[in-house]
C-alpha cells in the first residue's frame, strides 16, 4: 500500500438520542476520530457478486491502525458529506499488518 493513496479526510461519529424539554426526540453526533483513509470502491465484478448481499454497494476505508481509537461497527463514518454505516472491521491482513480494513454502506434515512 502506497502511503500517498491515504489521502481521503473521514470522520467516525457516534450518535446519540436525547429528548429536550418539549419531549422532543433530537440525534447528537459526535465526532470521535478523524483520520486519514484511502478509498475502494467495488468493481463491476465484484458489484455483480454482491447484487442482494449486505455487501451491495458498499464501499471500503483503509486507514492506519491506531492504539489509542479502535473503531466499532455501530459508528458511522462522514466522508465527502455523506454519512455511512459500518458493516464490518476487517483487522487482519497478513499483507498490511498496519492497517484497518472498514467496510460500510451509505446511510439510509
Amino acid at each position: 500500500m502506497r502511503l500517498d493513496s491515504l489521502n481521503k479526510r473521514i470522520d467516525f461519529i457516534q450518535t446519540e438520542e436525547s429528548q429536550d424539554d418539549y419531549g422532543k426526540t433530537t440525534t447528537i453526533e459526535t465526532v470521535v476520530y478523524s483520520c486519514w483513509a484511502c478509498l475502494y470502491t467495488q468493481t463491476i465484478k465484484q458489484m455483480q457478486n454482491t447484487v442482494g448481499t449486505l455487501l451491495e454497494g458498499s464501499v471500503n476505508f483503509i486507514i492506519r491502525k491506531n492504539h489509542t481509537y479502535e473503531p466499532v461497527v455501530t459508528d458511522q463514518i462522514r466522508y465527502n458529506k455523506k454519512l455511512y454505516d459500518i458493516i464490518q472491521i476487517n483487522d487482519v491482513s497478513s499483507n498490511y499488518p498496519d492497517y484497518v480494513t472498514v467496510v460500510a454502506k451509505t446511510h439510509e434515512s
